[in-house]
């Protein structure tokens, strides 16, 4: 699993594995570890209400076992495949705009659920509000808003390679490969 990488991290241990509930320090035992545990608790996941507390209890619930954490917004700068994401200090006020901005969201054809996916899933990508598990609560959290809009959309059609090239390409201000990597799921 590509986790978030920061430099002397209160959350990690010295070899750079997350520090977690079950003392595990070997990062590919700790993988099976999240996956099993998340994987489990995926499945009973049905939100109603997609406002910032909902997405953080998202999170809180699907990482509480594993981290402590979970639920809480990062407190530390990452960085991501080489590019340093959101800045610690903001994420908590890019977060709120953001949430902002999803009220009265109204979208009537796949094309504009395309763009509407492509654009939020590039600024929660960027936002990274967690120490990890972003990806997962972000995803969830969007299929489960377009499940609300009346839409039937999962990102297991979506190509994973294309989606992880699109979202860097995203952060140089072009969310263009998103929408084709989200059109293609349909």
């Amino acid at each position: 699993m590509n986790r978030p990488f920061t430099a002397d991290s209160l959350w990690t241990y010295s070899n750079g594995v997350l520090k977690n509930k079950f003392d595990i320090k070997d990062s590919s035992l700790l993988d099976l570890k999240e996956n099993e545990i998340v994987n489990s608790k995926m499945l009973k996941v049905s939100l109603d209400g997609f406002e910032l507390s909902d997405f953080m209890n998202l999170h809180k619930y699907l990482f509480s076992d594993l981290y402590d954490f979970a639920g809480k917004i990062r407190d530390e700068n990452i960085v991501m495949d080489g590019i340093l994401l959101c800045k610690a200090a903001v994420v908590d006020l890019c977060l709120t705009d953001l949430f902002s901005t999803l009220k009265g969201i109204k979208i009537g054809s796949i094309d504009e659920l395309c763009e509407f996916l492509a654009y939020y899933y590039s600024e929660f990508s960027v936002i990274a509000p967690f120490r990890d598990g972003n990806e997962v609560v972000v995803r969830k959290f969007l299929e489960e808003f377009v499940k609300n809009l009346g839409f039937d959309f999962s990102f297991d059609n979506v190509n994973d390679t294309e989606l992880k090239e699109a979202v860097i390409y995203s952060f140089y201000n072009d969310i263009s490969k998103l929408i084709d990597a989200f059109k293609k799921a349909f």
